[in-house]
């Protein structure tokens, strides 16, 4: 009898871990569906494959030797045609937590990972690289790295699923661009203006149009979270 209950209990362990198992993949399924289909439909809608940013400009004060002869001409840079890429290559981070009943509704949570996909892409005309005032056209790109979307999709009874967290923790970024001639700390003051300009642009749009983009992929007939 003992022997029994023992095999009957283990039966019971296998059953469950096996359910645990298949509603992780059901899970890992849906998203897979919705960043590589449902999302994909919205491209032309929220211009997801190349969403236009906002054109900047920035100058940097020459540096002055001993407080008044100048040692470098002002650099100015206009940046135009901003595009944000890689927003219908998204991918989730890892496995997704099965969905789970909260307070009478299924959650499913699964962070989206950003790195290396995303990137902004500017086209920049930069004047102070040389003492004699040349313009130089050049691509610029900020990249994503590090980074991901705390996501999670909430369906109520009798409703369509939506986002019900997008939030990301830290962005980060890395900026990529042609040597034109600047010196190790110029070329620093230069990336960090661009980062600083560029940063809160990529957030803007992610937390703007790619959240409502999402929203509007889980209107689409037939999408519902996987049962608990």
């Amino acid at each position: 009898m003992k022997h029994f209950v023992y095999a009957g209990a283990l039966f019971v362990v296998v059953l469950a871990t096996n359910a645990w198992a298949s509603t992780q993949e059901d899970a890992n399924r849906f998203m897979d569906d919705l960043l590589g289909q449902r999302l994909r439909i919205e491209t032309l809608r929220y211009q997801l494959d190349g969403m236009p940013l906002d054109d900047f400009k920035f100058k940097i004060k020459k540096e002055l030797e001993l407080g008044i002869l100048p040692t470098h001409r002002d650099i100015k840079a206009n940046f135009t045609n901003g595009m944000l890429l890689g927003l219908t290559s998204l991918r989730r981070r890892s496995g997704c937590n099965p969905t789970a009943y909260v307070q009478n509704s299924i959650v499913l949570l699964c962070p989206i990972d950003l790195s290396n996909v995303v990137e902004a892409k500017y086209t920049s005309f930069v004047k102070g690289f040389n003492v004699i005032g040349q313009v130089k056209e050049i691509e610029v790109k900020v990249k994503v790295i590090d980074t991901f979307i705390n996501f999670e999709i909430q369906e109520e009874q009798n409703q369509r699923p939506s986002v019900k967290t997008f939030h990301i923790d830290k962005l980060r970024t890395l900026v990529e661009m042609p040597d034109i001639g600047f010196n190790e700390e110029r070329q620093a003051k230069f990336k960090e203006e661009i980062d600083k300009n560029v940063h809160p642009l990529i957030f803007n749009a992610i937390t703007g149009k790619l959240l409502e983009a999402f929203n509007s992929a889980l209107r689409q007939d037939g999408v519902k979270l996987p049962v608990v």
